[in-house]
């Protein structure tokens, strides 16, 4: 189990990502909106969510962000409330997927699509997704120190030393922001 601030995470309750790719959406004023593919083949509960919003007005889902013991990975929890009950817990590694965290807090949500190990979003995007908000307060301020901090050890393993691996990752990070932060002209 995983401790995510005071709440504790279940091994059933976290969500594998098998693919994600990012949507240009008027729902976010023509920014790229992270769409996340889970593997949800185990989880009928959350294909049932999907698949009511398709036909019922939006439900209720509340979020919290979290960071693990170790601060390697951070943690997404969502309670989807209406019409279906489910939990889940999205857990994103910072080295390998802080730019979908990143490009979540900058569209400030993402698109949750179900699917099967080797669904890939490109095969198909007229599959069914719903729309999720989250607050990109709630996740704090800490987020930036944290990301480039990640980033700069992941050049230090790569042998760079301490000053190159700090600037590596603030490129790194500016350059991923340009791509994540265009806006599409509505």
């Amino acid at each position: 189990m995983t401790r995510m601030r005071r709440i504790t995470v279940q091994a059933d309750e976290v969500l594998n990502i098998v693919s994600d790719g990012l949507w240009a959406s008027r729902a976010a004023e023509g920014k790229g909106i992270p769409v996340l593919v889970f593997d949800t083949s185990a989880r009928p509960d959350l294909e049932a969510v999907i698949s009511s919003h398709q036909s019922m007005p939006p439900g209720d889902v509340t979020f919290g962000w979290g960071y693990s013991r170790d601060r390697t990975h951070v943690l997404l929890r969502l309670r989807f409330e209406r019409p279906v009950d489910a939990t889940a817990v999205v857990l994103f590694e910072i080295e390998t997927q802080g730019v979908l965290v990143d490009a979540i807090l900058n569209a400030r949500a993402f698109y949750f699509q179900g699917g099967a190990p080797d669904t890939k979003f490109r095969d198909d995007l007229n599959a069914q997704r719903i729309l999720v908000g989250v607050d990109p307060l709630e996740l704090g301020a800490e987020w930036d120190q944290l990301f480039r901090g990640q980033m700069a050890r992941k050049y230090r393993r790569h042998g760079y030393p301490r000053s190159a691996a700090r600037l590596m990752a603030e490129s790194f990070i500016g350059d991923i922001r340009k791509i994540t932060h265009l806006q599409v002209p509505q």
